[in-house]
């Protein structure tokens, strides 16, 4: 069957009861069952599946399980992205431009200093499991590239636009380090007016836009450059790494008890760690601005200015060596103290830090 007249315009009372159309056909009114898409702008003709069975005549009613547009129009919004929108209970709680893969908060959250900043942004609740995040440097580059449609879809929308003045640099901080002396990290802070970078120490005060990618992550398993377990991320990597670093060290000992360690953390049920290697850890130093930006944005640990065990035994015929690196620095240290920037081990009675990996 087909249906051969357009129904009238959907008011918020025909929206209430379930994902059956009930159109009116050539004056009598048959039961027609309609797959619902994900949103629907304007109701017209459509195919009818099999007819379920034959109504009383009752002309062009609609019982149909969504959300009502109250322009006439009839919407199903389920939480998440729709478009440049990322919805939940119905409400827009973030937005987006075109060829972003991320939503914008519609608000500041304030002006604070980093610690706060970060922390603030990990417990920004966007829906029941969309937390919010610091944005990136990227991320904020690409708010500034597409401000314009983002303030207009903010507003538009029930939100407030980014903050941006000619004649005050008002900056945003991101998650992402912008530089190291010693173990102090300084952050990289955008402001919307001209895209202007700084970098900075955590003391400065900044304004705070959280961001989220509007889906909700696995309980358990690989998502992006995250690893999650009972919906908290457990682990992190970047670039082309084939493994999953821990959110913080284990502490500092010996090399023995550095493999049981590894060996009897639970990254997830069923997921043991294990001791890096001594290229595994080059990985790691070759990828740490990217991990601890990812680490402190997701309420890991940074790693500590100080050496790393590795599983990779030195065969230098000098006792049980075995390889440890520099993380902050890329060296390998050589025996129990000092740098050679090439190759190097220490004793297994030394004691170095602690961080396991997970190999999916």
């Amino acid at each position: 069957a087909q249906t051969k007249s357009n129904p009238r315009a959907a008011t918020a009372a025909d929206c209430m009861t379930n994902a059956a159309v009930r159109a009116d056909i050539n004056g009598a009114a048959e039961s027609v069952w309609w797959n619902v898409p994900t949103v629907i702008n304007t109701l017209v003709p459509v195919p009818a599946m099999p007819v379920a069975q034959a109504l009383p005549a009752v002309a062009n009613i609609l019982n149909v399980r969504v959300q009502a547009a109250m322009n006439g129009s009839c919407q199903q919004i389920l939480d998440g992205p729709h478009g440049n929108l990322c919805y939940c209970n119905g409400n827009v709680v973030g937005v987006k431009a075109d060829g972003m893969d991320f939503f914008v908060g519609m608000k500041d959250l304030g002006q604070m200093f980093w610690p706060s900043a970060n922390s603030t942004c990990q417990k920004y609740n966007f829906c029941s499991n969309f937390n919010g995040l610091l944005p990136t440097v990227e991320q904020l580059d690409m708010m500034y590239d597409n401000k314009s449609s983002l303030n207009s879809l903010l507003l538009t929308n029930g939100g407030v636009k980014l903050t941006e003045d000619e004649y005050n640099n008002h900056y945003y901080w991101s998650s992402s380090i912008g530089s190291t002396y010693g173990s102090t990290n300084y952050y990289y802070a955008v402001e919307m007016y001209v895209g202007e970078h700084t970098r900075s120490s955590i003391s400065s005060i900044y304004y705070v836009r959280p961001v989220t990618t509007c889906q909700e992550p696995p309980e358990d398993g690989p998502f992006g450059d995250l690893y999650y377990c009972n919906g908290k991320v457990v682990g992190v990597k970047a670039g082309n790494m084939d493994f999953y670093v821990a959110m913080q060290d284990l502490g500092s000992m010996p090399f023995f008890s550095a493999t049981n360690a590894c060996r009897n953390y639970s990254f997830c049920s069923n997921l043991q760690g294990t001791l890096p290697t001594k290229d595994q850890l080059l990985t790691m130093y070759n990828n740490k601005s990217s991990l601890e930006t990812l680490l402190i944005s997701n309420g890991g640990k940074n790693f500590s200015n100080d050496s790393y065990w590795s599983s990779t035994y030195a065969a230098t015929g000098l006792g049980d060596p075995y390889y440890i690196v520099h993380i902050p620095s890329g060296n390998v240290l050589t025996g129990p103290s000092g740098y050679d920037g090439v190759v190097g081990n220490s004793y297994y009675g030394s004691i170095h830090n602690v961080r396991p990996i997970l190999i999916p």
